[in-house]
């Protein structure tokens, strides 16, 4: 009877030294910033009629590509490795997802109201869960897969039955912004694992490669009219963009931290998980609560939960398996 309870404490000090703070740690901090950057960038974008989408892309890559250079150059980190021609073409992919996907995802919140934009972007995941499966040849439990199919079908069934729809245009970024953002999450855990770089200077690399191409878009769609925005001397305004810039940068650093860390389906659970949150949110203070409306909700949240019990559980068991 001894003997049996201690192998089942050794057993639950396993467990516990399984679960890695860290993983935690980011996750939160990727949801705070997450939904913190979504209402600066609304305001920017809507609040102010600020439609240049493109030219906030560039500015927060900009400004970003600067700050992770005079980082290097402080040594942070410490033995980060050189820049390479070589490892700049592997990460090429990479860059090109993420210009799409700020592109698309600015553009989709112009064009979309709050509650259905944070809604219908619900659908990452399952995009993820198939993209790891294509690129990562990623064994996914079928607990997770369900809880995944189980978060995502919650915002679907609230969307249709209230009919949450958005523009065709808006529809076709949102869409696009699903497409781009699972293959920028798989990609960063495939490049990161593949060249074993730090997330700062793989980020150094997405930075400096997006540039050219939003530049281009910059100039081509919105340097003619950015001088006719009335808002340039507002205060306000130019606190909303200068935290949206710094959140950005924060916001990219948990995306890369926290995918390197835990999972690609990990991170895009966590940014719906902050659409929950913001859904929840409208539901209470800005719309008429119905049922239907709560029922997805309440369907995506058991998902969650789901979603986080098999995680548990699979560490659990791998931790268990190598202790043996």
């Amino acid at each position: 009877m001894l003997a049996a309870r201690v192998e089942i404490a050794k057993e639950l000090e396993t467990i516990k030294a399984s679960i890695d703070p860290r993983k935690v740690i980011v996750v939160l901090a990727y949801i705070v910033v997450s939904i913190s950057i979504t209402f600066f960038n609304k305001a920017v974008l809507s609040g102010y009629d600020f439609h240049y989408a493109n030219t906030l892309s560039l500015v927060q890559v900009l400004c970003s590509s600067t700050l992770l250079l005079w980082l290097r150059r402080m040594n942070v980190p410490r033995n980060a490795a050189p820049l390479s021609l070589k490892h700049a073409r592997a990460c090429l992919p990479l860059a090109i997802c993420f210009a799409g996907m700020l592109v698309t995802g600015l553009s989709g919140l112009q064009y979309s109201m709050l509650l259905a934009y944070s809604a219908w972007r619900g659908a990452v995941p399952l995009v993820v869960l198939l993209c790891e499966q294509i690129f990562l040849r990623s064994n996914t439990s079928p607990s997770i897969v369900g809880a995944t199919v189980m978060i995502v079908g919650g915002m679907v069934i609230g969307n249709l039955l209230e009919h949450l729809t958005v523009s065709a245009l808006g529809m076709s970024l949102i869409a696009a912004n699903c497409v781009f953002t699972a293959l920028y999450l798989v990609l960063i855990k495939k490049i990161s694992r593949d060249l074993k770089l730090d997330s700062l200077t793989l980020m150094l690399y997405n930075d400096i490669l997006s540039l050219p191409s939003l530049l281009l878009l910059v100039i081509w769609s919105e340097l003619g009219s950015l001088t006719s925005f009335g808002h340039w001397t507002s205060p306000l305004f130019l606190m909303c963009l200068l935290m949206s810039v710094g959140q950005s940068f924060l916001l990219n650093l948990f995306i890369f931290l926290c995918t390197t860390i835990n999972t690609a389906l990990t991170t895009s659970v966590a940014a719906e998980s902050k659409n929950l949150l913001i859904t929840m949110g409208a539901l209470v203070v800005t719309t008429e609560p119905t049922l239907s409306m709560w029922m997805g909700v309440s369907i995506s949240l058991l998902g969650t939960v789901w979603f986080l019990y098999s995680k548990y559980v699979t560490a659990a068991n791998a931790a268990l398996q190598q202790a043996s």
